[in-house]
């Protein structure tokens, strides 16, 4: 079956549709609060911190304030499931090697696509820092399988 090269833009459309949707729902918002054309370090963690606040009510079953490692777990499989409906290509119902990168990368381009407030596809030095404040915000508050501040030895159960 031949298929027209408008059938495949529509394709390519919808997917980039549900992959920013799906970035959404699963990355912080960014904006320029202060009006001066870049997201600064500080707008980048206070979207960071804004993010995870709505995350834990989302999943705070217990309505501690914190998320306990089966919230964490259900807010990673949700997160999962997500990432399955939109990059699972062969629609076997897991993710690839190969699918799992086409999801970090589309996450990262999402991302920095936000910090490009010139939409000029490149990030100048001043769009860069912002990204790299928001790495290093995410770094430090562990957002890394557990490692950062809180470390491993500090889950809960």
């Amino acid at each position: 079956m031949k298929q027209s090269k408008y059938s495949s833009t529509l394709v390519a459309v919808v997917l980039s549709f549900s992959t920013a949707t799906v970035f959404a729902q699963n990355a912080p918002a960014l904006t320029d609060t202060d009006g001066n054309g870049v997201i600064s370090t500080e707008e980048a963690q206070a979207a960071l911190r804004a993010f995870r606040d709505a995350k834990v009510t989302e999943f705070d079953t217990d309505g501690d304030g914190q998320l306990s490692r089966t919230e964490r777990r259900a807010a990673r499989d949700a997160r999962r499931a997500q990432a399955v409906v939109t990059f699972d290509t062969d629609g076997d119902g897991e993710l690839s090697r190969a699918e799992r990168q086409d999801a970090r990368a589309a996450r990262r381009d999402a991302i920095e696509a936000q910090f490009d407030t010139n939409n000029d596809g490149n990030l100048s030095d001043a769009e860069r820092a912002g990204l790299d404040g928001l790495n290093a915000a995410r770094e430090e508050n562990g957002n890394r399988r557990g490692h950062g501040k809180r470390g491993r030895k500090n889950r809960d159960s």
